[in-house]
Parts: C-alpha cells; structure tokens; sequence
C-alpha cells in the first residue's frame, strides 16, 4: 500500500471516529472510566481531538523506522508519581487535588514561612499545542490583575524545566459543592455563600475578565467563612470580533490575557454550568458567568439541576432553548429568590441581571424584610406598594396586565357600612374610650385591607410576567386568602363584640397576620393531602384554627381552647398529624393568655413539637419549640434548662428557614428566659435585639413594640434612657388604643412604678389613681392605690399612706393573699394603735408567709416570689415591733431573712423595687437589733446597727426632697418607722 493510499485509510478511520463519538458516547466513556460525566466531558473531547491529531501525524510516519536510541513511552502508576519533590523554589507537602488539566499541590514557601497552594499542569495529560500551558498562564495573569477579598490571591508564576506552575493562597476550607453536599442548608445560607460568590465575579469582569468555568467545585469556602473564586484557568476577556482567530506564531511573552482564547465554534468550560452561549460558541460576556452561577445557586436550592437531562445531548437542548425544570418543593426558598434565579437563566442574555453587582445585591436585599417593615404601618395604604415580591429586570406595561386586587372580594368584606357597624358595636359597650379606639381599629382594618389588595395585586403581575410558575402562583394565592379570612374571622368577632372584645379590639387588628409572609414560600411548606375528601376537611378545619387564633387575640381564650381542641379531635380522626400539631400550637397559643397550668400547657407544647418533627413542618416545630422553653423557664427550677436549649430552638428556627416573626419571638423568649435565670445583662440585650427585630418585621411604631420597650424599660438602669423607652412606649399605646384606653393607662402605670424620683412616682401614680376610679377600673386601681400606698408608706406620708391602704383594702377581696399584706399595711400605718387590729393583722399576715413557704419549700424559688415574700417579712417584723412587750427576736430574724433574700436576687430582680425595699429592711433592722433581747448592747451590735441606719440614710439622701420626713424624723425606740 502507498504512502497516499495509507494516509487516505487512516483518514477515513478519523472520518468514522468522528461521527461515531456522538455525546453519548462520550458519556459511556465517562462512565466506563468511573468519572463524573458533566464534569469531563470536554476534557474527553479534548482528549478525542489530540488522538485525532496524534492519527493523522501517525498515518504519515507508519513507514519510518524508529530512530536509533528511542524508547517506548510508559505511562506512570498515577498522577503523584510525576510529581517532583520541589517545585521551583517551593517543596511539594501532598496533593489537593485535579481537574481536567491541572493538578494543585499544598506546598511551602520557605522564603516568606507560609503554606501555598502550587497549580500545575497534569503530567498525564498531553499538551499537543501547548494551549493548557497557555491557559495555566492566562489563570496566574488574572488572579493577579484581581484584588479582592472573595477571589484567590496569587503570590507567584513561573516555570519549573517544562512545567509552568502557579503559587497562590493556601485556603484551608471546603469548595461550595463539599459545603453544600455536607448537610442541609437554608435558603439564607445559601444566598449569603453565593452572594460572595458573585462579589469575587463582580470584581473579575470589573477587570475586564470573564471566568466561563463557574461552577461549586471552582469556589472554596474558608474556614473563616469568607468564599474565594478558584481556577480562573479558562478565563478570557470581554469580547472582540466574533470571528476572530488565534493569531499565528504568538510569544509567550505577550500578554495573554488579550488574545482571544478560543476560535469561533470552539466550546471551553463544565457542560453542566455552561451558559447558552458557551454552547454556541460565541464569544462570551459577563452574562455568561451570571448564566453559570445562577445554574449553581438554583441546584443549591432545590436540590436539583435546573436543566436536568438523561443524557448530554438532552441537557445541551434543554440550555439552549431555556427549558427550566420547576423544583418540585417550591418552599426551600422565597418567591423573590425564584424570580432571582430564574431572570439569571434567561435565554436572552439581555434579560438578566445587568451586573453581577446588580445580582448580588439582589441576593442581599430580602424584599421581605422590606415589606415585613411596612406592614405595620397600615394606616397608610401607598406603602403597600413597595418592594415588589420578586426581582424582573424589565418592565411590564401596565396595560399588559389585568390584575384587579380581588377588589370584588375586598368589597364583600370592608365598605363604609362595615366600618360604620363596627365602630357602632365598639361605642355601645359604654367604655370612656370607645370612640376613640372605634377610629383607631377601623383606620388599622382600612390600612390592611388595601395592603391585602396591594399584595393581590402584585402576586398577580408578577405572574403575568412570567416571574412563577402555576404551582408558586397558587401557593402565594392561597396564603394570600388565608389572610383574607383572618381578616374576615376578625370583623365578624368586632361586630359581635363584648366588653372583653372592645378591651382587645387593638390587639385584635394588630395581630392580623402579615401579608409580606405570602411573598416567602418558606412559611408555606405544609404538605397537602392528595385525597379531595381529606383535603376539603382539612381546609375547613384550618379555617376554624383562625377563627380559634382570632379569638385569643380578641381576649376570649376560653372559646380560642375550646375551638382548638374540637380541630385536634377532628384532625385526629382524620389521621391527618399536620393539623393536629397545628391545633395543638393554636391551643397552647391561647392558653398562654390565661392562667393554665404551666406543666399542662408545657405538655400541650411539647405534643406539638413532637408531631410537626415527626412530619418535617419546620416552621411549627420551631415555634412550639420557642414557646415551650419559655413556659419551662417559668416552673420552679427550670429556667437553667431552658437557658442550655437556647442554641437547639434556634438551629431549629434556622433549619425553617428563619421567619422573621419567629425570630423575634425566640429573641423576646430568650429575655424571659434569661431574666429567671439571673442574667439581667443578657436578658437587656436580649430585649434590644426583639425591639430590633420587630421595628424591622412591623416597622417603629407598630402596636407590637410596646411590650418590647416595656420589657427593655424594665431592665434599663439609666434613668434618662428609661423614661425615654417608657414615653415611646405610651406614645405608641396612645396611637393605636387612645389615651384612655386600659392598655395605656396601664402601660403609665408601669412608667411610673420604675420611675426612679420618689416624688414624681408618687404625683403620677396618685393622678393614675383617680382615673382608674372614674373609668370604674377596679383592678387597675386596686392596684394603683396599693402602689402608692407602698411608696408613700416608704416616703414617711403616713395620712398618703393610710388613704391608700384603705382603698387598695376595698378593692381586694378577702381571700386574696394581696388583701392579708394590704391590711397590714394600713394598721402599721394607722393614726393609733389598736392591739386587737394589732394582733389579727399579725397573724392573718404570719400564716400567709408561712403558706408560701411551704409551697416553695422543695423548688428554687423564681425572684419575684422572693421579693414579694421579703416584704411580707417587713410588713411582719413592723407589726411585731410596734406591738407592746413583744420581743424583737422574731422580728429580727424575719429582717434578717428579708435581706438574705434581697442580696440573693441582686442580678435578677428591678433595681428600683429591689434598692426601696432594701433601704427599708436596713432601717427596721437597725430598731430590731438594739431592742433584741438576745443582743446586748454591745459595741458590735451598735456598730452594725448604726451601719444599717447610715446605708439606709445614704439612699433617702439621693432624693432629700422625696424622703424629707424620712430624713428629718428620728427613729422611735418603741415604734418601727
């Protein structure tokens, strides 16, 4: 055969080579070499290519002898064998790892004593052109024309004989796809790494560059948290002239970076994460990248590949003609970041993100929290408008859409009539407030409904768009009308109202469910039952759970159990346990406004927590596991266990996703917890960080605020910021219910117990009282006038005093435990003494104190018993000291317990109460010990005493005005002060 004949055979060997190594093939070979087939796929084609070449050059040397002294090549045992000792000036410690033409090696650099990682091209793999040497030096070019925090850093390129190599920053970590392959990860994890992701991008094409090869693998997270952005080995410029070629004879001195890396045609990156018009083969721009990382940031989310194909060639189709497959549990991730990702994959390069600046700041904006912020303030219906739900980089005409709101449906609920109705129902219930509180709840009810309208309204556009898929579309739908009927539920209870709705009418409209939680799918996880009998049953029976919700809310916790308990017995029967633990959450949520046993309700929570693990609600188990650690850390001893489950309750609430209301709630818990604990600092910051939380979710001055600047006030030791968190607290009180309404007076109540000048505390609670008196309150002025009565009782104004005992006595009933101490008080305080008052005060007081003993004996006792018994044992010691011939021997071991419990509760207990009641025990004592009998009067005993006087005497001076009496009066030696 000639040497034409020869080539000609070998030819048309290429030729049916060519066209049998379909990508089917390609993939069986993959697969027959165990390796991951997105991944090498072009790495065969490449290797396909060289043997291509390596062929024809064969077919014209198949007739020359070997030349003299050449030996057959041998391939090495494995990639390490070729690996060299040392590498330039760096010593090799072990490989990382390979790709599909480099390999990078932990070396060390012994010039400047660090770890590095070496980047060098496979030995195993040919370079017949030299074009992976060519791209290995394109990769050390633009890391090192890069600077930036989120992209590897490269300290060092050279050559090593044949080898050229690449020393960069050693990044102990993980790549994104080991990070990801770990464990389950939420939605805001996810979009924290990748937003990182995309900044390290960001600041690539800001120089001009584009990396083509982005893909989980090409980014490692670092064990400081911060990402990097690896393997720039096929990165290129922005583009030139399509058409360009590679120019002939190129030195390896120029640039590289502005030499077109591919020919027209030519297809470089992972198939898996390749952009449309990588498949193409046009040149590439940042779009390109943003195409890549969006396939990556979507896989992460749901756990699927958006195009996914059983073959390659399927896959190429899918890409290039846009056919993304719907994940099939919408819930790991909220709307916004669906819409986000899919505008990134849009066939039109166009229509993505402008930038990768633009998408990463789009993975930090959250829509939701942005609408979450608005939906407290109601009354203004424009802001319901803004923060669309989802992200869209065009705009839509709006003649092209035909989205009315449900205004048909908003109509049948809220018209004037409605709003006349109700405030109607509110005045007839005689309250001084009415009025008022009327206009507040229907401006509230007016401000929702049109941000339920507005929320209809852009659920719908969006659709329109093409931002959702049906299935997203109807799950934002059918939250949307649940809201509805909350609204619905909540109007029906206003116009049917009693006078313990009315009381609650505020409360009511501000616990409307938020409307912004419609636009994050991670609160809509529930599954659904398949069987159209079940599914219309349980719908009903989650209706019924809003009515049960709406009524605690409304104050009728009574009917709220009752209705709970009815769906828990239906649920059952149904075997349907997402309903049930959702009955058992709205039944403990209930109870938790009345006074249920505490280890009942604990249980109730814990059935619940139970079931929604057993079923995988995340959210529900969350909750229940938020409320049940702060009902335990109020039984007796408990609170340090609740305190350690802090870290389980929110792993759980990260694990759900993170729903701003549950965070807010477990930071309000965590507080409470850490206030029984005895962690008043933690509990402080706590209570700052739930404020915080709800000005976010609510927006400043949301009815929900309130108890937060109550519970921080509590907690704040400058007096200036207290009164401040107090005033703002009022204020909001004041917008929401009205001046007069029992919420606000008894938020001023609360002002004017932790208001620390005697004086001004005293005037404000004496003007309180007389309210509370006009309005008929009997329990707020019950405990009013007890109040004042105790700090005018401390400020030395026996008459004030007398006065206010005497009506705090009226309004107490008799059995109460309060009423024992309440009479007490006011025969300590009577004009003359009264030995029979005297003695019955002494012991109805001695067996009250004697009974809570005894309940508490074997329990850690919680800081407010201690100090409420630690008055008791004031009030006694006074009686038994003002009592003729009575020996104070009783009376000092009384005292002495007194400031053993006070000193014991100094970390949990209000600085306030604690330091008057203090002062007071101080001064008793001091009268106590010089007329015990058991005390001589020794030099010792008059030393402590006048001790205690001089302590006592230092905390009436901070206010002189306030405790003039107190101060100007010598103490008696037969009457305690």
């Amino acid at each position: 055969m000639s040497m034409d004949d020869r080539r000609s055979s070998s030819d048309a060997l290429v030729d049916c080579l060519a066209d049998a190594l379909t990508d089917e093939a390609l993939e069986a070979e993959a697969a027959a070499a165990g390796e991951d087939i997105a991944g090498t796929a072009a790495v065969l084609r490449a290797h396909f290519l060289e043997r291509v070449a390596a062929a024809r050059s064969a077919a014209g040397r198949a007739q020359e002898p070997p030349r003299e002294g050449a030996q057959t090549a041998k391939r090495p045992a494995g990639d390490d064998a070729d690996a060299p000792p040392v590498i330039g000036r760096y010593p090799i410690l072990r490989r990382l790892g390979a790709g599909g033409m480099g390999v990078v090696y932990a070396a060390y650099d012994e010039v400047l004593d660090r770890k590095v990682a070496i980047k060098v091209l496979r030995p195993s793999v040919a370079d017949v052109d030299g074009r992976r040497r060519e791209r290995l030096l394109r990769e050390a070019q633009a890391m090192a024309r890069v600077t930036h925090p989120n992209v590897v850093t490269v300290h060092d390129v050279g050559t090593a004989g044949a080898q050229v190599f690449v020393a960069m920053e050693f990044v102990a970590g993980v790549t994104v796809q080991e990070w990801l392959d770990a464990e389950k990860r939420s939605w805001r994890e996810i979009a924290a790494v990748f937003r990182q992701a995309a900044d390290g991008l960001a600041a690539l094409h800001d120089a001009g560059l584009v990396h083509r090869d982005v893909k989980p693998s090409n980014m490692i997270l670092g064990e400081d948290g911060r990402l990097r952005v690896l393997d720039l080995g096929l990165v290129g410029t922005e583009p030139r002239e399509i058409n360009e070629t590679l120019p002939s004879g190129v030195s390896s001195s120029v640039n590289r970076l502005d030499v077109p890396l591919t020919i027209t045609g030519e297809r470089v990156g992972t198939p898996a994460y390749m952009s449309r018009e990588q498949f193409l083969g046009v040149e590439l721009t940042p779009s390109s990248d943003i195409f890549s990382l969006s396939i990556a940031l979507y896989e992460a989310l749901y756990d699927v590949h958006p195009f996914m194909a059983e073959s390659y060639g399927k896959l190429q189709a899918n890409i290039l003609y846009g056919r993304v497959r719907e994940p099939a549990d919408l819930s790991m991730a909220p709307s916004w970041l669906y819409a986000l990702v899919l505008s990134g994959l849009a066939v039109d390069p166009r229509k993505r993100p402008p930038s990768m600046h633009a998408f990463s700041a789009a993975l930090a904006a959250d829509p939701q929290r942005t609408h979450r912020r608005w939906i407290g303030t109601l009354g203004i219906a424009a802001l319901a408008t803004l923060g669309g739900g989802a992200i869209s980089w065009t705009q839509l005409a709006p003649s092209e859409v035909a989205c009315d709101g449900g205004d048909a449906t908003m109509q049948a609920l809220w018209d004037p009539s409605r709003a006349a109705a109700i405030k109607a129902a509110i005045v007839a219930s005689g309250r001084p407030y009415a009025g008022a509180l009327a206009d507040r709840v229907n401006e509230t009810l007016a401000g929702y409904v049109a941000s339920w309208a507005a929320a209809r309204r852009r659920a719908c556009r969006e659709y329109a768009r093409g931002d959702h898929s049906d299935a997203l579309y109807d799950a934002r739908i059918a939250c949307l009308d649940r809201r509805r009927q909350a609204l619905e539920e909540t109007l029906t209870i206003l116009t049917e109202t009693g006078a313990e709705v009315v009381d609650n009418a505020g409360q009511l409209v501000a616990k409307l469910p938020p409307l912004a939680t419609c636009d994050d799918l991670t609160t809509l996880g529930q599954r659904r039952p398949t069987d159209p009998k079940i599914a219309g049953a349980v719908a009903a029976l989650e209706g019924r759970l809003v009515r049960a919700d709406a009524l605690a809310h409304a104050g009728q916790a009574a009917q709220a159990i009752a209705a709970a308990r009815a769906v828990t017995a239906e649920a059952q029967r149904l075997e349907h346990p997402p309903t049930v633990a959702a009955a058992l959450l709205a039944e403990a949520r209930a109870s938790l406004n009345r006074p249920l046993p505490r280890r009942e309700l604990a249980d109730v929570l814990g059935r619940a927590l139970s079931l929604a693990l057993a079923e995988g609600l995340d959210a529900l188990a969350a909750e229940a596991m938020i409320r049940r650690l702060y009902v335990r850390a109020l039984l007796p001893g408990r609170s340090e266990g609740a305190l350690e489950d802090l870290p389980l309750a929110a792993a759980m609430l990260e694990r759900a996703g993170d729903p701003p209301e549950l965070r807010a709630l477990l930071l309000n818990n965590s507080g409470a917890i850490r206030l029984s604990a005895g962690d008043r600092e933690g509990a402080r910051e706590a209570f700052a960080a739930a404020l915080a939380a709800n000005e976010r979710l609510f927006g400043a001055d949301h009815l929900e605020n309130a108890a937060s600047l109550a519970n921080l006030g509590m907690l704040t030791t400058d007096d200036r910021e207290r009164e401040a968190l107090h005033a703002r607290m009022i204020a909001i009180y004041e917008a929401h219910l009205g001046p007069e309404h029992p919420q606000t007076l008894d938020s001023r109540l609360l002002a004017a117990l932790y208001t620390a000048d005697p004086a001004a505390a005293a005037a404000a609670l004496d003007d309180l009282c007389a309210t509370f008196r006009a309005h008929g309150d009997r329990e707020l002025a019950r405990d009013c006038a007890f109040e004042l009565g105790r700090l005018e009782d401390l400020r030395g104004a026996t008459l004030s005093a007398r006065e206010a005992f005497a009506a705090a006595s009226a309004a107490t009933p008799a059995t109460s435990a309060r009423r024992a101490l309440v009479d007490a008080y006011l025969v300590v305080n009577a004009a003359e003494r009264d030995p029979e008052a005297l003695a019955a005060a002494t012991a109805a007081l001695r067996a009250v104190a004697a009974a809570v003993d005894a309940e508490h004996a074997n329990e850690a006792i919680d800081w407010w018993i201690r100090l409420e018994q630690a008055n008791r044992h004031l009030v006694l010691a006074r009686l038994l000291l003002a009592a003729d011939d009575a020996p104070a021997t009783e009376a000092t071991a009384l005292l002495e317990r007194a400031l053993t419990d006070i000193d014991a509760i100094t970390l949990e207990a209000p600085p306030i109460e604690r330091e008057r009641l203090l002062a007071a025990c101080r001064e008793v004592l001091a009268v106590a010990l010089r007329r015990d009998p058991q005390h001589k009067r020794t030099g010792e005993v008059e030393a402590r005493a006048a001790s205690l006087n001089a302590a006592a005497r230092a905390y009436f001076e901070r206010w002189p005005d306030a405790y003039r009496r107190r101060l100007t009066r010598a103490p008696s030696p037969r009457r305690s002060p």
